[in-house]
Parts: structure tokens; sequence; C-alpha cells
């Protein structure tokens, strides 16, 4: 009998801060992905970006913070990712995956991914033509994803 009252007690016996969340704020809520392998790095002046297999972190130097983790909505999405670039105009990321792109706008929380056939070899901005897009290298040749 008294095996039966002692979790009957400890059910209710549950601290107020592990029930439920609905008084901690959105910043104080977090659930941290796998980041045991960083498949890629960009940074810029304000921020860096870090991809694993399943989820992107952004750091900010200014204030010495990370992001909460972003999964995109697809969740092979950020699987074959190996490089990565920052955007010089708009400060978006673009991901060289080993069969196309992928490109993360955090303003407005949006994916675009494109294929490209033969693979990806390399990503690259013009510095000269920034606005030009990204330039991939596949194959022998450098191939431009518009913006």
């Amino acid at each position: 009998m008294r095996h039966g009252i002692v979790p009957l007690l400890l059910l209710f016996s549950v601290p107020a801060y592990a029930q439920g969340g609905r008084d901690w704020s959105t910043r104080d809520r977090v659930v941290i992905g796998d980041f045991t392998r960083i498949t890629s790095i960009a940074a810029a002046q304000d921020r860096v970006y870090a991809t694993s297999p399943t989820s992107l972190v952004i750091w900010n130097p200014q204030f010495r913070q990370w992001d909460a983790p972003i999964t995109p909505t697809d969740p092979t999405l950020l699987e074959r990712v190996f490089t990565a670039l920052i955007d010089p105009l708009d400060n978006s990321l673009w991901l060289g995956r080993v069969d196309g792109w992928v490109h993360f706008q955090p303003s407005i929380q949006s994916w675009d991914r494109g294929l490209v056939p033969g693979g990806v070899q390399e990503i690259a901005f013009d510095m000269d033509q920034p606005i030009a897009g990204l330039f991939i290298r596949s194959g022998g040749a450098w191939l431009l994803v518009p913006r």
C-alpha cells in the first residue's frame, strides 16, 4: 500500500517552475539541437551562422548571445550542406549542398532551395557586383543563381 502512495505524492509535489511554461518568456524557452557535428560556418561583422545536419544557429557577437536554434520546414534541407556564405547585401545565408543550394532569409524566416545538375563544388559572390546573385561552380563551369 505504501508503494502506491509515494508516486502519487511525487506527482502532486512538482515545483511550480516545472509545471508548464506559460509564465516563461519565449527568450527563456529554447530547445537545443544536436550540434556535435558542425557542417558549415559563415561569419560577418554582426553575426555568425553555424549549421548542423538538422538545425541552424546564429551568434550575435555584439550582445554575446546565441539565437534559438532554427529548424527548416523540410527536415532534410541541411543534411548535405558543406559550405556557407553570408550575402553581402542583406546578411541572409547561402548554403552549398552536395546537390544544390539553400538560401535562408532570417528577417522573414524564409527557406529556398535549388538543385544543380552535376553537383556543387563551391559557392561565391562577385564583390564587384554583389547584386548579381550567387555563383556556383559545378563541373567545369560557373552558374549564377539570380536574386
